[in-house]
């Protein structure tokens, strides 16, 4: 299986060790594991070091603040990698966004808590993946 798990960056963080470990697991699996973060590499991302050296890390170079381009950027890298499934693991607000456009690019998604930040994005999450037999509510 080949797996993305998405990220902000490798600095300490509980999603962010959380991340390190699952891609090690899976990798010993014997599945394909990709880490993407959202940031580019910077000083002190202490947990980059702990990431198994067979596992690949790629950035989206995201700046601060809003930045529309990074989700066009993060859905380009899906597309060319072709992933199983995608692990979100990045700031609530983004949790939405990017789980509606994987669901509409037939991609199974794993997304951390919460669903969205807003009940409205939420609702469309949960539409959009009504039919979709990759998804399973808890």
């Amino acid at each position: 299986m080949k797996i993305i798990e998405s990220v902000p960056n490798l600095n300490s963080g509980g999603g962010e060790k959380l991340v390190v470990d699952l891609s090690a697991a899976f990798y010993e699996l014997g599945h394909e594991c990709k880490i993407l973060t959202l940031f580019a590499p910077a000083e002190g991302n202490i947990l980059a070091s702990q990431v198994n050296p067979q596992i690949r890390k790629d950035h989206l170079d995201k700046h601060l603040g809003f930045d529309i381009k990074c989700l066009f950027r993060f859905l380009r890298y899906v597309k060319k990698e072709k992933p199983d499934v995608v692990h979100i693991c990045t700031p609530h607000y983004l949790h939405a966004p990017m789980a509606i456009a994987l669901l509409d690019a037939g991609k199974r998604v794993l997304t951390e808590k919460p669903i969205a930040s807003e009940v409205k994005d939420a609702d469309m999450f949960s539409h959009q993946s009504a039919g979709d037999e990759g998804y399973e509510k808890l």
